[in-house]
């Protein structure tokens, strides 16, 4: 993105990200169970390193709030993999070792944990 930018250009992605490669490993998990496309969410500090050398960098946090079974009804799980994703999501309420903050509060949602990293060329 840099290379296309003009000078003093900002560059800006907005993604979910973890922070450590435990949190990684098991939000990896969870995504391929509802999207089999899913790669790897990148962590944090793996984001920080894309704007390495860009100037006046920012970050913007925020939780994209989703009901599982709405989530669902718009993916591509594998077989079973649904079911797999709403157990994983229920079980990860209370202990948030996914970093999605899953509540069963008004049904089973969680939060996709957004960050919007922007630098100048």
């Amino acid at each position: 993105m840099v290379r296309v930018c003009r000078p003093g250009g900002r560059v800006t992605v907005a993604d979910v990200f973890t922070t450590s490669t435990e949190q990684a490993e098991a939000y990896d998990r969870l995504e391929r169970l509802r999207d089999p496309s899913h790669a790897h969410a990148l962590q944090l500090v793996e984001l920080d390193a894309l704007f390495a050398g860009l100037a006046d960098v920012r970050r913007t946090f925020y939780a994209y709030l989703v009901k599982v079974d709405e989530l669902l009804a718009r993916s591509f799980p594998d077989p079973g993999g649904a079911d797999a994703f709403r157990r994983a999501v229920d079980a990860d309420v209370g202990v948030n070792q996914l970093g999605i903050g899953a509540s069963r509060e008004g049904g089973l949602g969680f939060a996709f944990p957004v960050v919007i990293v922007s630098g100048v060329t």
